[in-house]
């Protein structure tokens, strides 16, 4: 299953922040290739996919890697997704998307991608 966030941040105190989350869910055969179609119509330059380490060694990550950047859209990786995961792994994944200056996230995997991913 594959997840696109557009979401905007901003910090209401030094730990809370507030999220506008609406997703688009891609479920089945060739969901891989419609990701980068996505990106693109959300008009991002830059996403960063959300997963964990077996969809990237399984491939999958691969592929939808290369279908968004098929579409121009640069890619950032963050794959160190736990299994529920906890508020420190969300913050890692914040600061991933920050450094990496992007603008959607693209979640690949089950519930803890999606967790992270929000």
């Amino acid at each position: 299953m594959i997840q696109i966030f557009r979401f905007t941040y901003k910090e209401v105190k030094t730990y809370a922040y507030m999220f506008n989350v609406p997703a688009t869910i891609t479920v089945g055969g060739g969901a891989s290739a419609e990701a980068g179609r996505r990106a693109k119509r959300l008009k991002a330059s830059k996403v960063l996919l959300v997963t964990d380490s077996f969809m990237v060694d399984y491939g999958l990550g691969g592929k939808v890697m290369d279908a968004i950047k098929k579409e121009g859209v640069e890619i950032g990786l963050f794959s160190h997704v736990n299994p529920d995961p906890t508020d420190q792994n969300v913050r890692e994944g914040l600061a991933t998307f920050k450094k990496a200056s992007c603008q959607k996230v693209v979640g690949v995997g089950g519930r803890s991608s999606w967790t992270d991913g929000k």
